[in-house]
């Protein structure tokens, strides 16, 4: 069972190997420019910004003339469509036949003149054609127009400002993310080096025991600690290449990408960042905060609401143009006598709409003094997630300068343990422990560090600033 217990940790550590010649190394700077420019949440706000632009475009339409054609051909159905006027004989007398009309010649054009008004007050059907253009141009609206135009730019702003917040949040996912691989990889480090003093002591123990000095017990504890060590490590290379392909998902890339973290790579602006105090720091927070600042929009365009329903109890002017030509013989359609023109100014005024457009202008104006609260309240969340972010990064770097005492001392106490054991004088309990502090001490170094960067990456996205400046906006 240790024989293929070992063989799959070879075979595992030479396909890591393997992968990690041939991966790309990148840096924490790239991953986070790669998130906020080319991850899925951020095409996704992208494309609400520019929908927002098109909106904007389809308000300020209602502004320009409209213009439709129509063209139809078929057969119409209705009182008097049959009927054709009488001609030639028996219908009329002619004006050139001078030949004067007999009695029976009269009696024939009355009977005709009957039957053709019988037949005009029947329903029948006949061919229709029609062709015509109508052209309508908005002249005075009294401000519908122009407001809803101003309303879709509010949106517009709106959406820029929630996407700028939308990025700033991104990127300290890609800092977080970032860091997930590299203390997953550290950790799986961190279990190695332990195997490696585990198979040392372990042969050390195995030699005095051969000499007649130590216990088998120590020796069995050590085989079983050992031995534990193997899923370990294929549970840490996993977690290492789950933590991976999640940064995969978050850069945009495909989960089949290699990468390789540079673990060494820093953001020397975050380091160098002076921590300000919090009347300043609250000061920018409440001036860069896009998200405070979109509500405002939002605001504003809910008003502009409340003013377009408002204002529809308004009349609107348009100039009209419409003109075609209509036949029940395709062939006439073309004829003056068959065309038709209209052209003026209509006036459409909504004098009573049982209180509709009133009670959707209540609506937004509840809309916006609620938005008016969520603001707010916005700022006083603000003022206090400012605080905690300076208060977190005093503490990350106390904790920093702990770390690399804490783990100064365990190293000590590890090395002096160790020696002691191996010289007879030393309990393997304390040995034990001594090894475990030291790997806690290990991790506790590189998560010290991960808290003094990410505590001020916190502090600046918090501030409303950005980790780092990305070309694409």
């Amino acid at each position: 069972m240790r024989f293929e217990s070992k063989n799959s940790l070879i075979f595992i550590l030479f396909f890591g190997l393997f992968s990690v010649a041939f991966s790309e190394v990148i840096g924490l700077e790239q991953v986070i420019k790669e998130v906020s420019t080319k991850s899925d949440s951020v095409k996704m706000m992208r494309e609400t910004v520019n929908r927002s632009k098109y909106t904007i475009k389809e308000k300020r339409a209602a502004a320009l003339p409209t213009v439709s054609t129509q063209i139809f051909t078929g057969r119409s159905f209705g009182v008097g469509l049959g009927a054709s006027g009488g001609g030639g004989a028996g219908g009329m007398l002619s004006e050139t036949d001078p030949t004067p009309a007999s009695r029976g010649d009269l009696n024939q054009i009355i009977n005709n003149q009957i039957a053709a008004q019988r037949k005009m007050s029947e329903a029948n059907s006949a061919p229709a054609y029609s062709a015509s253009i109508e052209i309508s141009q908005p002249i005075y609206t009294f401000g519908k127009i122009g407001t809803a135009v101003k309303v879709a730019n509010y949106y517009g702003q709106s959406n820029q400002l929630a996407y700028e917040r939308g990025v700033q949040e991104m990127q300290l996912l890609g800092l977080d993310a970032f860091y997930r691989v590299v203390l997953s990889d550290m950790a799986l480090s961190i279990t190695e080096r332990t195997m490696e003093r585990k198979k040392e002591l372990s042969e050390f123990l195995t030699r005095n025991f051969q000499l007649g000095a130590g216990s088998k017990a120590e020796i069995l504890a050590t085989s079983a600690d050992l031995e534990s060590l193997y899923p370990e490590i294929i549970k840490a290379q996993q977690d290492v290449k789950t933590a991976k392909m999640q940064l995969c998902v978050l850069m945009g890339r495909p989960l089949t990408d290699l990468i390789s973290i540079d673990t060494t790579s820093t953001i020397p602006s975050l380091i160098a960042f002076e921590l300000p105090n919090r009347d300043s720091a609250v000061k920018t927070a409440l001036e860069n905060r896009s998200d405070l600042h979109s509500i405002e929009y939002l605001k504003k365009a809910n008003d502009g609401g409340v003013k377009i329903f408002k204002s529809m109890y308004l009349p609107s002017i348009a100039g009209q143009l419409s003109m075609g030509a209509a036949s029940n013989d395709i062939a006439k359609i073309y004829k003056e006598n068959a065309r038709n023109w209209k052209v003026g100014i209509g006036l459409t005024w909504t004098m009573f709409d049982g209180f509709a457009n009133s009670s959707t202008a209540q609506q937004y104006l509840s809309d916006s003094r609620k938005l008016n609260t969520a603001q707010k309240s916005l700022a006083k969340f603000i003022e206090i997630e400012v605080e905690a972010a300076l208060t977190e990064c005093i503490a990350a770097d106390s904790n920093l300068s702990a770390s690399y005492k804490i783990f100064a001392a365990v190293q000590e106490a590890y090395e002096l343990t160790d020696e002691n054991f191996k010289q007879g004088s030393g309990q393997f309990a304390e040995l034990q422990l001594a090894e475990e502090r030291l790997r806690q001490g290990e991790m506790g170094i590189m998560n010290a560090r991960y808290r003094q960067m990410r505590s001020r990456a916190a502090l600046l996205v918090t501030m409303g600033c950005p980790i780092i400046n990305t070309e694409e906006k």
